[in-house]
């Protein structure tokens, strides 16, 4: 098998290979000029039973099939948007769906600066199956339901044709800007088992060495998880679904790598 015998094969996390693409997309100053001015695509609607008449069914199928699918993963770093309606709320937040009515990630709800500007600088790894489009809504936090302030899509295969990483600076339809980065990489190429670069550490070494290196009988990462899920999980929609910020879940993760008896998961 692969290496020293009696030494296990040290695995890198998908999130880990991931954090590489971040320092790509990282790498540029955000610079309006390194952005690319793009509109968005029409949402595809996924099923036929979210369109009435022959004709738009006949329409809908069509747009699906133009739009080949895509399988990989796919970081967003949202960074920021502006110029949004008007709306009495002042926090605003934003979602993104792989479909049409999938949700992957929800970012912070922020406060609006000036002109409805928010700044909400936050990664989100994205799980890609047969996707053909990643839809963003912008909504407003109201008291009786959020108010959805914009809606758009991104049809990938086409966007991601030319280059694994993009910049882009979205128009919205209903008017506003956002700012936002991406990076594609095909499932192949993610999963693909490299050596890891420590020795040491909670992720990529064998349950026996953590267990026997913290005395436990299970890891202790995994009886703080089990914790939190127990004291606060049925407060949290989307618990298993929806995907955290993936610069959280590092800070997270470096602080389980440096020692796990000491790494917090509690708000």
């Amino acid at each position: 098998g692969d290496g020293t015998p009696g030494e296990p094969v040290k695995v890198r996390s998908v999130s880990e290979k991931m954090a590489h693409s971040v320092q790509s997309l990282l790498s540029s100053e955000d610079d309006d000029e390194i952005f690319a001015e793009v509109q968005g695509d029409p949402v595809i609607p996924e099923t036929q039973t979210h369109i009435s008449g022959a004709g738009k069914q006949g329409s809908a199928a069509a747009m699906r099939t133009s739009v080949a699918p895509v399988d990989g993963f796919m970081l967003v770093r949202l960074l920021d948007g502006s110029g949004f309606t008007s709306t009495d709320s002042s926090h605003l937040y934003c979602v993104l769906d792989i479909g049409e009515k999938n949700t992957a990630a929800r970012s912070s709800s922020l406060q609006a600066a000036g002109g409805n500007t928010v700044s909400w600088d936050e990664d989100f790894d994205i799980d890609l199956e047969c996707t053909r489009q990643l839809v963003i809504s912008v909504y407003a936090i109201s008291p009786r339901k959020d108010v959805l302030l914009a809606q758009t899509a991104l049809h990938l295969q086409p966007l991601f044709s030319s280059a694994r990483l993009r910049r882009l600076r979205l128009a919205l339809p209903r008017g506003g800007i956002l700012r936002l980065k991406l990076a594609y990489a095909d499932r192949t190429a993610m999963l693909r088992r490299l050596p890891s670069a420590s020795q040491f550490g909670t992720f990529g070494i064998s349950l026996g060495q953590v267990v026997m290196r913290e005395r436990v009988t299970v890891p202790l990462i995994i009886q703080k998880c089990i914790y939190e899920i127990d004291r606060r999980g049925l407060r949290h929609v989307g618990l298993y679904r929806v995907n955290g910020s993936s610069k959280k879940k590092r800070a997270l993760r470096q602080c389980f790598e440096a020692n796990s008896r000491t790494a917090m998961l509690s708000e």
